[in-house]
């Protein structure tokens, strides 16, 4: 299962970063997943198995953070 944990917008809004935390059930440890939405294109720019909470935060105007 898959849920958006977290949505940040970029400075100048034309992009979107979506955390999502991702349960897979009794077997499988929660993750975290960090996508960039770019309109036209979603990319992964961070997974963890390890974390459970995501702060987002824009460094420059097409780069992100994850802290």
């Amino acid at each position: 299962m898959k849920k958006i944990f977290f949505e940040h917008q970029s400075p100048n809004n034309d992009f979107t970063a979506r955390a999502y935390l991702i349960v897979g059930g009794a077997s499988t440890r929660k993750a975290i997943r960090i996508v960039i939405d770019f309109g036209n294109e979603i990319k992964t720019i961070y997974w963890s198995y390890v974390e459970n909470t995501v702060k987002i935060k824009w460094l420059v105007l097409n780069d992100s953070k994850v802290v």
